[in-house]
C-alpha cells in the first residue's frame, strides 16, 4: 500500500496542502474470509531468475561458486553480528546490510542442502544421459546438435578458473566499505562529468550524494571486516590473481598493519575528511583509492577472460535448449523467469519435510510471542506489537477461530524479485502477500518440487491489522475495498 498524492483533478502535481490522495482507476478488493486448505491462489508479480534448464556441469559449478559465497559472507556476517549486538547503534546502521548480505547467504546454503538431499544433480545426469541417447539415435539430429552436454561442460570447464577468482574477488575484499566509498565517489564523478559539470562541481556534486553513505558506516567494524576479507582472499584466491601493488610479496603481507594504515591514512573514513578534498585529483594517492584501483585491475582482466568465450557458450546452451525442446515436444516446458510479469496459480497446501514431521498452512499471532527473543535482533518484537498481542484484540481481522493469523503456505512457484507480489483468490480478491520460500525450497530456481516447496505468504488480514491497531492509520484503512 503506498499512499500517493495528486491535484484535485487526480493527476500529477508539484507538493502543495490542498493535493489530495490519488484514487486509481482500479485497485484490489480485499477479502477477510482467510484461507482454508485446498483452496485455489495465484500470485502475479516479477520474480527475477531461474535457471531451470542448466546441465549438470553447469550445476556442479553453480554449487561451488555458491559455497566460496558462503564461506566470504560468514567472515564478513560474522563480525557484523558481533557488531550489531553488542551496540544497538550499530545495529539500527547495519540492520538492512546484514540482511542483504544473509538473504543470499541463507539462499544458498539452502540450495547446496537441497541439491544434497533431492539428488538434483544425480537426476540431471540421468536426463542428460537419456537425452544423448535420443540425439544419436537419428543421424539427422546427430548432426544437428552435436553432443551440447560435452560442449557445455568444456566451455564450463575453461571458464571455471575465471569465474571463481571473479567471485573470490568480489566477495572478500571487494566488499570492504572503503573501497565501495573509493569506488563511488569515482562513479559518481564520471556521473556529473558526464551530464556536463565542470572538474570541481562534478566533484562537489559526487560528495553531497556520498553524504548519506556515512550515515550509516561505522569504520572501526569495517576496519576489523578488512583483515578478515583479506586473510580469506589470501587464503582462498590463487597467487597469480593477488592485486597488483602487493603482487607476491601478499603472501607474507602484515595484513593487520596494512589495514591500519589503509584506515588511518585514506580521507574516505568520514565525510568530514573526505568533504575536505578539494578535487578528484587530490585522492589519486589516498590508499582506499589504489587499493580500489588494484582490485578493478584484477576484476577485468577475470571479467574479461569470462566474456570474451560467451559466444562458444552460448552456442552449447543453444543447441541444448533445442534438442530438450523437440525431445520433449508436447510437454509443458515454460521458459525461465526474466523478472517480466508472470502469474503462477497454485494451492493452499501444508507440507511434511520428513518423517513425523508436518507443518500446517497458517500460523497464527501466537508464534511471535513463543519466537520473541530479546537477544536476537532478527526475533526482537516491538513492545507496542507484543502489548496489542497480549491483549488479543483482533478485531475484524481475527479469523472464524478467534485467533490472528500471520501466514500461510502455498504450492506457488516464485522465486527471488516475488516479495511482496499480491496472492489472490479464485475471483482475485487480495488474500494475502508472497514474501519468501521454506527451507526445502531453496532449489527451486533449477528445480521445482510441488509437493515439498512452498511459498510462505503473510495474511493480509495481519497486515491491516498492524495498519489499524498499530500504525493508528484508520483513514487507510477507511479507503480500502473489502470483498463482499
Amino acid at each position: 500500500m503506498f499512499r500517493v498524492y495528486a491535484g484535485k483533478d487526480n493527476m500529477p502535481a508539484e507538493y502543495s496542502e490542498e493535493n489530495v490522495p490519488y484514487k486509481p482507476a482500479r485497485s484490489l478488493n480485499i477479502s477477510l474470509k482467510g484461507v482454508k486448505e485446498g483452496d485455489y491462489a495465484m500470485i502475479m508479480g516479477y520474480p527475477g531468475r531461474t535457471q531451470r534448464y542448466q546441465t549438470a556441469a553447469q550445476l556442479n559449478d553453480m554449487i561451488a561458486i555458491n559455497r566460496i559465497r558462503i564461506d566470504a559472507r560468514t567472515v564478513r556476517q560474522d563480525l557484523m553480528w558481533e557488531a550489531m549486538c553488542a551496540d544497538p547503534s550499530v545495529q539500527l546502521k547495519y540492520a538492512d546490510k546484514y540482511a542483504s548480505s544473509a538473504n543470499g547467504w541463507k539462499k544458498w546454503q539452502g540450495e547446496e542442502l537441497a541439491f544434497k538431499n533431492l539428488n538434483i544433480i544425480g537426476r540431471e545426469e540421468a536426463k542428460e544421459a537419456q537425452l544423448k541417447s535420443w540425439i544419436e539415435a537419428d543421424p539427422a539430429r546427430k548432426e544437428k546438435y552435436g553432443d551440447p552436454v560435452a560442449d557445455i561442460a568444456a566451455q564450463v570447464e575453461s571458464d571455471a578458473a575465471a569465474m571463481h577468482a571473479l567471485t573470490t574477488l568480489t566477495e572478500s575484499i571487494y566488499r570492504i566499505e572503503l573501497v565501495g566509498l573509493a569506488a563511488e565517489i569515482a562513479t559518481l564523478y564520471t556521473r556529473a562529468i558526464r551530464s556536463g559539470k565542470d572538474s570541481l562541481a562534478a566533484f562537489a556534486d559526487a560528495k553531497a550524494q556520498l553524504k548519506e553513505e556515512y550515515r550509516d558506516y561505522v569504520p572501526d567494524l569495517d576496519r576489523k571486516e578488512a583483515v578478515a576479507l583479506m586473510e580469506f582472499y589470501r587464503q582462498r584466491a590463487l597467487p597469480q590473481n593477488y592485486l597488483e601493488g602487493l603482487g607476491a610479496e601478499y603472501a607474507q603481507l602484515n595484513i593487520p598493519a596494512f589495514v591500519d594504515n589503509l584506515f588511518d591514512n585514506s580521507v574516505l573514513t568520514s565525510f568530514e575528511s573526505l568533504d575536505k578534498a578539494p578535487s578528484l585529483e587530490a585522492l589519486a594517492e589516498d590508499p582506499a583509492v589504489k587499493l580500489y584501483e588494484s582490485i578493478y585491475d584484477v576484476l577485468i582482466k577475470h571479467y574479461m577472460a569470462r566474456y570474451s568465450s560467451q559466444g562458444t557458450d552460448n552456442q552449447g546452451s543453444k543447441h541444448f535448449a533445442g534438442a530438450l525442446l523437440e525431445w520433449q515436444k508436447g510437454k509443458a516446458m515454460y521458459p525461465d523467469a526474466n523478472s517480466t510479469m508472470r502469474l503462477t496459480y497454485g494451492t493452499v497446501l501444508p507440507y511434511s519435510p520428513k518423517d513425523a514431521l508436518k507443518y500446517e498452512y497458517f500460523t497464527t499471532a501466537k508464534g511471535l510471542l513463543e519466537k520473541e527473543d530479546p537477544t536476537n535482533p532478527e526475533f526482537i518484537l516491538p513492545a507496542g506489537i507484543k502489548s496489542l498481542l497480549l491483549a488479543g484484540d483482533y478485531g475484524r481481522w481475527a479469523d472464524k477461530d478467534g485467533s490472528l493469523h500471520t501466514c500461510f503456505l502455498t504450492n506457488n512457484d516464485i522465486t527471488g524479485g516475488n516479495s511482496g507480489s499480491p496472492v489472490l483468490d479464485a475471483k482475485g480478491n487480495l488474500i494475502g502477500l508472497a514474501f519468501d520460500g521454506n527451507w526445502e525450497s531453496m532449489s527451486s530456481d533449477v528445480m521445482f518440487e510441488p509437493d515439498l516447496q512452498r511459498c510462505i505468504c503473510v495474511d493480509i488480514r495481519y497486515v491491516l491489522w498492524l495498519v489499524e491497531k498499530y500504525g493508528k492509520a484508520d483513514n487507510i484503512i477507511a479507503e480500502l475495498t473489502y470483498a463482499k
